[in-house]
């Protein structure tokens, strides 16, 4: 939750942190169980409507909620239950200021969908350092770092990396972050976004003989 302390100043008992609470408890018990004793969650896209006291408190949801950071959070959480299909969650949120006099789970609900996505072929190509696969098929959302499974410090899981660059003493291997950026498919723009995630080197795109960052 340490992406709403920072937008909220910290407030650990602030109504979005607990709304988020409950929905991470709401997805989880739609998490299946199959054959082989895989986990799987059966759809793809959630549909979250948010019910608002005021609009100083719809505000607060947006600033929290928004820019896809409760679809990371909720991504991330089915990551740490070992979800298979994790990656392909997409979430929508709409609001409403309607003071519900209610539990926080009752501040919520949520439409869960399976709907079929057909994405444009595209191949990332490996063409300085050791990096496992050569050619990367680009998902919905492709992870490009250092070492394939990346701990926080108590030894969990964070994060997979599809696009995984050996963590090795070599000088382009080493200017890539465990955690270094992601390519994502934006339906709006019909085509794939590049993000930096934060690392010490940064992460540029080349387009026609132009260095892009």
């Amino acid at each position: 939750m340490n992406w709403l302390k920072k937008i909220l100043a910290d407030q650990s008992d602030a109504e979005p942190i607990v709304v988020a609470n409950h929905l991470c408890r709401a997805i989880e018990d739609r998490i299946q169980v199959i054959q082989g004793g895989r986990k799987i969650f059966p759809f793809n896209q959630l549909l979250i409507h948010l019910r608002c006291a005021n609009p100083e408190e719809e505000k607060t949801f947006r600033a929290a909620f928004g820019d896809h950071q409760l679809q990371q959070h909720l991504r991330e959480f089915l990551l740490r239950h070992e979800v298979d299909s994790w990656r392909d969650l997409d979430v929508t949120i709409e609001t409403t200021i309607d003071p519900p006099n209610a539990p926080p789970n009752s501040r919520f609900e949520i439409r869960y969908l399976q709907r079929t996505k057909t994405l444009p072929d595209a191949v990332l190509i490996v063409l300085r350092g050791t990096a496992e696969p050569a050619r990367c098929p680009l998902r919905e959302v492709t992870r490009i770092g250092r070492t394939e499974e990346v701990l926080d410090r108590h030894g969990r899981l964070v994060r997979r990396n599809d696009l995984v660059f050996a963590d090795q003493q070599d000088e382009v291997n080493l200017s890539v972050g465990r955690i270094h950026s992601r390519v994502e498919y934006d339906p709006a723009r019909a085509g794939f976004v590049v993000f930096d995630e934060n690392s010490r080197h940064g992460t540029a795109v080349e387009r026609g003989g132009r260095m892009m960052t």
